[in-house]
């Protein structure tokens, strides 16, 4: 966000807590990323008025926040609907650029859907409840595929989450630069320039010290690679360099 977008939606937060405040109800945001659900929740905590945050399942990158003044809400008073996205085409790849595209397409604000699941012929997408009939009835096609749309309740998302690629990696330390530098095959040059760059958040903050030292579960986006989570510490190689667990999110399952 620039300075004038981050004017805007600190304003907008803002004015979600003075509502709650004044009506003494829940009040909903639209989807935020991890960086703008950080931002808020500084705000909501600066004003001392009470949150949640949710996405539509557990481990949800697009979360919706919830402000209230005292009763707070659960998971399923979220304005949140999960759609299925099935395509009979099993001889071609549907990618989530390609869901991201076609739901785009219908004219709908990037903040009005959460996360979108991928699986080989189908996918679950998270959208506000008030634009959920209309991509129900307008999404007909992914790229060149024929696209049918369903409702699926709450009680069938047990089964859906996110999923992971598991491997190990060696870092000289545990500094940003370091984890950056190895996990995305990067030379230290290139780690400290996305660094400085703005291209790398630790937990949606962004880290603008190379130094930083990261921490097991650290949610860790790199613009341009991804999103992964610092897994275990497991010791370190002869040579002193520390050896670690590193979970990056993928769109296989």
């Amino acid at each position: 966000m620039n300075n004038s977008a981050d004017f805007i939606f600190e304003a907008h937060i803002r004015d979600l807590v003075l509502k709650a405040n004044k009506t003494g109800k829940v009040v909903f945001s639209d989807f935020l990323s991890d960086r703008s659900a950080f931002v808020a929740v500084n705000i909501v905590n600066s004003l001392k008025c009470k949150y949640a945050l949710f996405g539509g399942y557990g481990d949800s990158e697009y979360r919706m926040l919830a402000v209230f003044s005292d009763k707070g809400p659960e998971n399923s008073d979220f304005p949140i609907q999960c759609l299925r996205l099935f395509s009979n085409n099993k001889t071609t790849s549907i990618t989530h650029r390609d869901y991201m595209g076609a739901l785009m397409s219908l004219g709908i604000e990037r903040d009005t859907f959460g996360d979108i699941i991928v699986f080989p012929t189908e996918a679950y997408v998270f959208v506000k409840n008030t634009i959920s009939d209309y991509i129900a009835s307008s999404l007909v096609y992914i790229g060149r595929n024929s696209c049918q749309v369903s409702f699926v309740s709450s009680d069938m998302l047990t089964g859906i989450k996110r999923q992971f690629e598991e491997y190990e990696i060696i870092i000289t330390s545990d500094r940003i630069d370091c984890f950056v530098s190895s996990v995305c095959h990067f030379s230290r040059e290139k780690s400290l320039k996305a660094i400085k760059d703005k291209l790398v958040f630790i937990n949606g903050e962004e880290a603008i010290i190379p130094s930083l030292k990261i921490c097991e579960n650290d949610k860790i986006v790199i613009r341009g690679f991804g999103k992964c989570i610092v897994g275990q510490f497991i010791g370190k190689t002869h040579k002193d360099r520390l050896k670690l667990k590193v979970k990056k999110y993928t769109d296989k399952q």
